[in-house]
């Protein structure tokens, strides 16, 4: 995904029109979006996944810091925004 970011910022012509950079900037979210949820998904599934609840809330606060409060409760439905991936119903979201 890293790669996929710096080819985003690289094939686009800046100065084409002053709608470039929001569009950019959307689909550079949605790639550190999709990032945080597979490290959650991988972090907490599988035969070495977290125990720890520091690292399940640390883990749960980024995906909740790249998202929006409507956005958070589709990828974790039932939970509130505030709810800590420690004490979630959901152990992460899905990444597909």
């Amino acid at each position: 995904s890293r790669k996929l970011a710096i080819y985003v910022c690289a094939i686009f012509d800046w100065d084409a029109s002053p709608d470039i950079k929001p569009i950019v900037r959307r689909i550079l979210r949605l790639i550190v979006v999709q990032y945080f949820v597979m490290a959650e998904y991988l972090g907490r599934t599988g035969p070495n996944c977290t125990q720890s609840p520091k690292v399940m809330d640390r883990m749960r606060a980024d995906v909740r810091m790249v998202t929006g409060p409507k956005e958070f409760l589709l990828l974790y439905p039932g939970d509130e925004v505030t709810t800590t991936g420690s004490r979630s119903i959901h152990r992460h979201a899905n990444p597909v």
